[in-house]
């Protein structure tokens, strides 16, 4: 999947758990909503989507990962 700016496919995607989040829910695993293509490219976006949103909500990032 190419990802755009503001791809309504990964918005909605996203927005289960943002609002599980919020809620403090447990959601099944998103990955069988994921569109089609490189799934790990797909999450990313959809985890870098919603640390967008937790910004503009006055959050902000604290530390970060190291792969190996």
């Amino acid at each position: 999947m190419t990802e755009r700016p503001g791809d309504p496919r990964i918005a909605r995607v996203a927005d289960r758990p943002y609002e599980a989040d919020r809620a403090g829910t447990a959601i099944p695993p998103i990955r069988t909503e994921l569109p089609d293509g490189d799934p790990a490219a797909t999450g990313y976006a959809t985890q870098r989507h919603n640390v967008a949103r937790r910004i503009t909500e006055g959050r902000r990032p604290v530390g970060h990962k190291i792969g190996p």
